[in-house]
């Protein structure tokens, strides 16, 4: 699994961008960048970091979680891409880190 966590305003989002509009390409190719949590205008993955540090209304905390789960599970890859920029919070809340972590492992990555 590739966590990719940028910092704001260092190029991240035409990374993000570019990774979204080839993820058929990069399917081929073995590498998964899930497609479940993103909406147009967040190409990469800081809703599930958001919805981590607080659920939305009408959510559990891990709603967007097991979205991207079933998602990689049902792909059959060997790599993961997860990219957003909000991940980075995730290193003040171990707890969360740590469950990301093994949510991943447990798909055995």
């Amino acid at each position: 699994m590739l966590l990719h966590v940028g910092m704001l305003k260092t190029g991240t989002t035409s990374f993000q961008v570019q990774c979204q509009e080839h993820a058929r390409q990069l399917l081929k190719g073995g590498l998964l960048y899930p497609q479940s949590v993103q909406t147009s205008s967040y190409p990469n993955h800081t809703l599930l970091a958001t919805d981590l540090l607080r659920p939305r209304r009408g959510r559990s905390r891990s709603r967007l979680l097991h979205d991207i789960l079933n998602e990689v599970e049902g792909a059959g890859c060997d790599r993961v891409l997860v990219s957003g920029e909000l991940l980075s919070l995730l290193w003040q809340r171990p707890d969360l880190l740590g469950g990301l972590r093994s949510s991943f492992e447990r798909l055995g990555y």
